[in-house]
């Protein structure tokens, strides 16, 4: 094998050194919670389960613990389904359904109240 070779070889271990050693520290350190993810959806089942994997995956990447808020705007689809499948197991999703936009402004102050907490909305 040639020198490329074996920098990429390298390079791959080095790579999947990182992502063990953080999977570890987030299973076995999870230390407390930093921020909090405040998403507001309606009708997202096209788009929700990909959008709450990525953040899953990135935030045992980068060994962050971060508590998911979801926001549901009384979704007609399956979006609430979804979130409910995709939150059994993880003990920092949390799902908040409401009936209207006019609740939508309360809930939102209370946590614009907080530090760390970040705010973002799908549709």
């Amino acid at each position: 094998m040639d020198n490329l070779g074996w920098l990429i070889v390298i390079g791959v271990c080095g790579f999947l050194i990182w992502v063990i050693y953080s999977s570890v520290a987030y299973i076995f350190m999870p230390g407390k919670v930093e921020k909090k993810l405040v998403v507001v959806v309606q009708n997202a089942e096209k788009s929700i389960e990909g959008i709450l994997r990525e953040i899953m995956l990135r935030q045992r990447l980068l060994g962050k613990n971060t508590r998911l808020v979801i926001v549901d705007i009384n979704s007609q689809d399956r979006t609430i389904e979804i979130i409910e499948r995709l939150a059994y197991p993880q003990n920092y999703i949390s799902l908040i359904s409401l009936d209207n936009e006019k609740q939508l402004e309360q809930v939102l102050q209370r946590y614009r109240s907080q530090d760390d907490v970040v705010i973002s909305q799908y549709s």
